[in-house]
């Protein structure tokens, strides 16, 4: 009996620290992110220069971050700052006009989304951003996969009997629990289809 006792008090004991270190870990990251938040409202950058330690300043030039060190004169990248994502999918086309050279379409489909943001980021999305708060992996990237639905529309304009280039419009929900975001993405392809198609009508 008194081998549980210590068994249930050394269980206890254990979750009681794992849970001081996790909310020490959020704690640790909820202050990096409200100073780089108060830095970018402020025009600065919450990093120091890598070479003189001078206080950076950051700019944003096409949408991409950029600290310059005016102490030093550097200037930084940070390749982790930006948010990657890949999302394969399976999608169905369905053409609205046949025998035409230009045939509009609607396509979808299911797959999944794989995102990945810097834990500093403010610029993330509050769907990721809530479900960031309860993950247990403190690194410096947070990494989801999601399952999706994606729907979109475009035209296969023939340029030779098999030939076309398509531009489209796709736009991809992206589900969890009860939450979802939308990402929509416009592309031109090249295209091949196996079956003859005549370029006049």
């Amino acid at each position: 009996m008194s081998d549980d006792i210590l068994e249930e008090r050394r269980i206890g004991l254990e979750e009681e620290y794992f849970h001081r270190k996790n909310q020490e870990a959020i704690a640790k990251i909820r202050a990096k992110m409200k100073v780089a938040e108060e830095a970018k409202a402020a025009g600065t950058s919450s990093m120091l220069c890598p070479r003189c330690d001078g206080a950076l300043t950051q700019r944003e030039i096409n949408e991409v971050s950029i600290d310059s060190c005016p102490k030093c004169g550097g200037t930084w990248l940070d390749w982790g700052q930006a948010a990657h994502a890949f999302a394969p999918s399976v999608t169905a086309q369905a053409a609205l006009l046949t025998r035409r050279p230009v045939v509009p379409f609607v396509t979808g489909g299911v797959g999944l989304y794989h995102a990945s943001f810097n834990r500093l980021d403010t610029t993330m999305p509050g769907f990721y951003r809530r479900r960031m708060m309860g993950m247990s992996d403190m690194g410096s990237t947070a990494t989801f996969t999601d399952p999706s639905v994606v729907g979109g529309a475009g035209v296969n304009v023939f340029v030779s009997r098999h030939w076309t280039i398509r531009p489209e419009i796709l736009a991809t929900a992206v589900l969890r629990d009860s939450h979802s975001v939308v990402v929509t993405t416009g592309a031109v392809r090249l295209g091949y289809h196996f079956e003859d198609h005549p370029v006049t009508p």
